[in-house]
């Protein structure tokens, strides 16, 4: 039996390079030329090119006859380095190649990087870019040196597309490290710059912000001699002397600068989303309860601040009125907003009684209204969950409100943000006219702005949406164009969480569940307070086979903000984890519960038809399958999955549900 062929492997990105691919001893290639034809077959992956072609490419200007000869020259020279591995050059009277398969290039790295669609595979493909492709070679032949020059953009391209998919990702240190990487590939592209200001600012380091701000414009006006773009200043603006504005935006001014017109309007803030945290009043003698008061309403602003269809003024403003009589609506005219938060502590010997208001201050109505009780420390504790929850439920609130909207759709003029909006409100209808709707709003507002960025990111919502009812095929071509809706709204708005969920939305119903936990993960490093991310996160890790988890994450949201109008989604992802987990009667009951609350839920019907068969109970199992006929009659065992529910990763489990479901009786 004859040994395995030696293999050669090339290195172009960062400079040549030819090793022995077992060995990893250095192959060298004498002259300019020699390195570049072998790249230029190397790069054409086995295929036979014409002498004519080469020859041209590498003396362009020489006469035929010239070039040719040159050619063979170069030939001869390469062999030689070659040595032993002279032959996996092919050459006869009219064409050139080298066996493709006795030679490995580092590019093909990155080709597949892009093509692949596991982050850590993108990553690993990033360890192969050292460099600019052919770095340093000049061959003075201005058809070659043209084609490298292409091909270095068309690498570079690649390296940067592959950065910028893991730092939507990343978080944090691990968010600011990879930036840096990317404004390493090319320190004069703009773009790159941005992505930094927005991971320091992100992560609260406002100074070193706008200190790459400044090196940026530097460097733009001494290499370029240009100034930075709008949209990089209006990133600087926005970041201001507030932080991380980028993800959060306080509205603070003196309050001598207010008028009673709504002052907020001036500063292009939509007051119908504008809020004020007023201080808690504290009805105990105890010095603690005033304190937990104030660092309450502290918190509850900072994170508020987080949502991002959310304007919250600066506490400083609200403060003003600690301990006076004036009225809520005067309080929010004199602000610029139209919800007001207000509530009171109380105090026994163990525990803290919070209660939390939003007032609407345009109807006059107390909209929302809950208790909270957090056991009391030794010292002032953060009592993270009551802020998340007070967060989570009036940012629901406020969007609720801003979505049912009082005004006609048929009005003459709507801005573009709030037929968005009205988009989301039409969504949740989840039936097949709620969704018309919204695409129908949603292109509305897209022909009233183009660049609307909350109209692409509900447009992205809207596509999703109709896939996973099933009212579009569920094919590879709806797939990648719902995840090409949902990257550019991201590319608009990197800063929504909104975005990010879309994104993971469209990357589960793709059947890439990793890299939509990653999505998730992402949108809750912007606003942790998004029961929404936290909810599918959930339905996501279910459909991994992490049942646990999901219970638990599912069950969090539901805790943190229980008026949610789609929590019945996050119902029927406990009660599916908690029939993958075994546990049918538990899942039979809430599936069923989901199923006659929110007919048009198909996931739901199918949920309580499989717990039903899984606990032999023949009568449920009969009566699911009926109920699915009539909200689903295209549902079959062939099309469960993905076209009505996710498609579950564990062979196991996938076979669970088929197999219960044909016990059912749902028909192949």
């Amino acid at each position: 039996m004859g040994r395995e062929p030696r293999t050669l492997h090339l290195e172009t990105l960062g400079g040549f390079r030819l090793r022995d691919a077992a060995s990893g001893n250095e192959v060298t290639v004498v002259g300019r030329k020699a390195q570049a034809l072998l790249t230029f077959l190397a790069l054409h992956n086995g295929q036979r090119l014409p002498r004519e072609r080469i020859a041209a490419l590498l003396w362009g200007d020489m006469d035929d006859a010239h070039a040719r000869g040159n050619l063979r020259l170069c030939l001869h020279g390469l062999r030689r380095n070659l040595g032993d591995f002279a032959d996996i050059l092919h050459a006869d009277r009219n064409e050139l190649s080298l066996d493709a398969t006795r030679i490995s290039v580092d590019v093909v790295a990155i080709r597949r990087g892009q093509e692949g669609h596991n982050p850590a595979d993108w990553d690993q493909s990033l360890s192969r870019y050292r460099g600019p492709f052919l770095d340093g070679l000049i061959t003075d032949s201005s058809g070659f040196d043209d084609w490298v020059r292409e091909t270095r953009e068309h690498f570079l391209g690649a390296a940067i597309d592959l950065h910028n998919r893991l730092l939507r990702l990343e978080t944090g240190e691990a968010r600011i490290r990879r930036a840096r990487q990317l404004l390493d590939l090319d320190r004069l592209r703009e773009n790159s710059h941005a992505a930094l200001i927005q991971a320091l600012a992100a992560h609260g380091e406002r100074e070193a912000a706008l200190r790459q701000y400044q090196l940026c414009r530097d460097l733009l006006k001494s290499e370029l001699d240009v100034e930075p773009s709008e949209d990089l200043n209006r990133l600087i603006d926005s970041i201001g002397d507030n932080g991380n504005l980028p993800a959060c935006w306080l509205v603070g001014r003196s309050l001598l600068e207010m008028s009673a017109n709504f002052p907020a309007t001036e500063w292009n803030i939509n007051p119908d989303t504008a809020i004020a945290v007023m201080p808690f009043e504290s009805f105990a003698k105890e010095d603690a309860t005033a304190i937990f008061a104030n660092v309450l309403a502290d918190q509850l602003i900072s994170a508020l601040s987080r949502c991002r269809e959310l304007y919250v003024v600066a506490r400083v403003l609200s403060a003003a009125y600690i301990g006076g009589s004036t009225r809520n609506d005067t309080i929010a005219r004199e602000l610029g907003v139209r919800y007001l938060l207000t509530g009171s502590v109380h105090a026994n010997a163990h525990t803290f009684l919070i209660i939390a208001q939003l007032v609407d201050t345009v109807s006059r109505t107390c909209i929302w209204s809950e208790k909270f009780s957090c056991y009391q420390a030794g010292t002032i504790a953060p009592y993270n969950e009551t802020v998340r929850s007070i967060t989570t439920c009036v940012d629901t609130q406020i969007k609720l409100a801003a979505w049912r909207g009082k005004r006609s759709d048929k009005q003459e003029h709507i801005e573009p943000t709030e037929l968005a909006r009205r988009a989301v409100g039409r969504l949740y209808d989840m039936t097949s006219q709620g969704n018309a709707d919204a695409e129908k709003l949603v292109e509305r507002a897209l022909f009233e702005d183009p660049d609307c960025a909350m109209a692409h990111r509900v447009r992205g919502t809207v596509f999703v949406s109709r896939l996973a009812a099933n009212e579009i095929p569920h094919d590879a071509i709806s797939v990648e164009k719902a995840l090409n809706l949902c990257r550019y709204a991201i590319e608009l708005a990197p800063y929504d969480e909104c975005a990010h969920w879309t994104l993971a939305f469209a990357l589960a119903e793709a059947g890439r569940l990793e890299e939509a936990l990653y999505a998730c993960d992402a949108g809750m490093s912007l606003n942790p307070n998004n029961s929404l991310l936290l909810a599918d996160k959930g339905d996501y890790l279910g459909a991994l086979g992490r049942t646990k988890e999901a219970i638990e994450t599912c069950g969090l949201a539901l805790q943190l903000d229980p008026r949610y109008p789609v929590n019945y989604w996050w119902e029927n992802s406990i009660a599916s984890a908690r029939f993958l987990r075994g546990e049918h009667a538990e899942a039979l009951s809430l599936a069923k519960t989901v199923a006659l609350k929110k007919p048009a839920h198909v996931r739901a019907g199918i949920v309580w038809a499989a717990s039903a068969a899984a606990s032999r109970n023949a009568k449920e199992a009969k009566q699911a399958v009926q109920h699915l006929a009539v909200v689903a009659p295209d549902l079959n065992l062939n099309n469960v999955m993905p076209d009505y529910t996710l498609a579950l990763c564990e062979p196991k489990d996938a076979h669970k549900l088929m197999d219960c479901l044909a016990l059912a009786g749902l028909k192949a």
